[in-house]
């Protein structure tokens, strides 16, 4: 694209140096007006196992691989019609990144042998690697990989035993307890500049964090419930967030190997009304969130340099409120409804190395959300269908800076209109044509989304 700021002494566009307009002056970087290009080959398989082990016990196991076979970046020094350019570049390659999970889950509503008992209980295990360099190259569009500037890289293993037990005291109250016990641990990470030969293996490190949840609801009769549930949660840092370094032609990223674990009380009282005759209902949930060092990826800019790095926010105070209304078969008609409406208001009400963000909104937490779906069953076999989903303008950064709307790293308000229709052949064979954002609105989070995008499926059963 062309540059928009024009010398007013050469009338051509300036790519880099100090500019003065309208009596501001300002330098331009121009690295941060280069090109890159990226390639990517990944490999992803999952499977499930789930059925009956007795007459009153059910499993369920589920394993998942994946592997980033091939993930380049290759990026100019400089944007392609600056004089100044050159072939020369840098290419980021990633190599042993990726994951492995499995989770394991046993159930049974007769626990003991009694029917006012159920039983959840399992074991969850996840193993994630990354490797990072970065590498200059001499042509960067065929990919040469020249002297490595620098690599980094990590991995991280998490084992989790879970049980929950749900008793029904009587026709109208029930209990549920529940608890997560986790084993998490960091190896291997490691850090080298090769342009400084600087060399840093990070120190291996094992944590546990044991979660444990309660829940009581009340069913006075078949058209009401309540119910109030409090959790305790943790959230271990991933591998990007402890390990990833990368210095680029825009910027520097930065890790931290010491991050330490999200530290979450949530607290949720519902109160649902079941309307005509089971077929749908009317739910309110309140909300009330206090997590202690919140993980949060921040950007700033120093000496004209882009810097990245994860810093925790000492405390984020969420309060909210979320409705739905649910209903097939809308007055004794082929249509069904949802919809949603979210209120939340997230708040950083604690941060001691930067106070003066305090009272701020936490980015990435609109406001108001919402949306609307609804399904015409045209003939058993047919049906046509339309949603609407909205939000309210948020903030990416934590000082609540970008204001600004329609641009890269902002947060927009944004209205999309959905239109699908799915015919199910048999039980076998479905076929599904739909239309995202219809009315081709032009949005922003952080990147722009997609424009209007037409999608067939076609899916076939065994």
């Amino acid at each position: 694209a062309n540059n928009y700021i024009i010398s007013d002494v050469t009338g051509e566009p300036v790519w880099s140096g100090d500019v003065v307009q309208d009596g501001i002056r300002f330098n331009v970087n121009g690295a941060r007006l280069n090109e890159d290009e990226s390639f990517r080959q990944n490999l992803l398989l999952a499977g499930r196992l789930q059925g009956p082990v007795t007459d009153t016990w059910w499993m369920e196991l589920n394993l998942s691989y994946y592997e980033m076979l091939k993930d380049e970046r290759r990026s100019s020094l400089q944007h392609p019609d600056n004089p100044a350019f050159t072939p020369a570049g840098r290419v980021r390659a990633h190599d042993n990144t990726g994951w492995k999970t499995a989770d394991l889950k046993f159930e049974t509503d007769e626990f003991l042998g009694r029917d006012d008992l159920e039983w959840v209980s399992g074991y969850s295990f996840a193993t994630y690697s990354m490797g990072l360099t970065d590498y200059d190259s001499p042509d960067y569009l065929a990919g040469i990989k020249g002297d490595r500037r620098n690599s980094s890289g990590g991995k991280t293993n998490t084992h989790a035993l879970f049980a929950q037990l749900g008793w029904n005291l009587n026709d109208q109250w029930d209990v549920v307890v529940g608890s997560r016990q986790e084993f998490w641990n960091s190896r291997d990470g490691f850090l080298h500049n090769f342009r400084s030969n600087d060399i840093q293996d990070h120190a291996d490190r094992s944590e546990s964090r044991f979660s444990p949840k309660f829940s009581v609801g009340y069913t006075p009769d078949n058209d009401w419930l309540f119910r109030y549930s409090i959790a305790k949660a943790y959230r271990f840092p991933i591998v990007e967030e402890l390990f990833a370094f990368e210095s680029n032609t825009v910027g520097t990223a930065l890790a931290d190997a010491t991050l330490e674990p999200e530290d979450g009380l949530f607290h949720n009282l519902m109160f649902q009304r079941n309307i005509s005759d089971g077929d749908g209902y009317i739910r309110l949930n309140l909300m009330y969130e206090v997590v202690d060092n919140v993980i949060f990826s921040q950007s700033g800019t120093v000496d004209n340099v882009l810097i990245r790095t994860f810093l925790p926010v000492d405390e984020v105070t969420t309060k909210g409120a979320e409705l739905l209304y649910t209903q097939k078969n809308v007055m004794d008609s082929n249509l069904d409804l949802r919809f949603n409406l979210t209120l939340m208001d997230a708040e950083i009400t604690r941060n001691v190395v930067n106070p003066s963000i305090e009272g701020n909104d936490f980015p990435r937490l609109p406001t108001w959300r919402g949306n609307v779906v609804a399904t015409y069953h045209i003939t058993d076999k047919w049906d046509i269908g339309g949603g609407i989903r909205f939000a309210s303008k948020g903030f990416q950064q934590l000082d609540n800076s970008d204001i600004a709307s329609e641009t890269f790293g902002v947060m927009d308000k944004y209205t999309f209109v959905n239109l699908k229709t799915n015919y199910q052949h048999n039980e076998h064979v479905r076929v599904s044509l739909a239309v995202d954002n219809l009315f081709n609105d032009l949005a922003y989070v952080n990147h722009p989304y997609p424009l209007r995008t037409v999608f067939v499926e076609a899916a076939l059963d065994f």
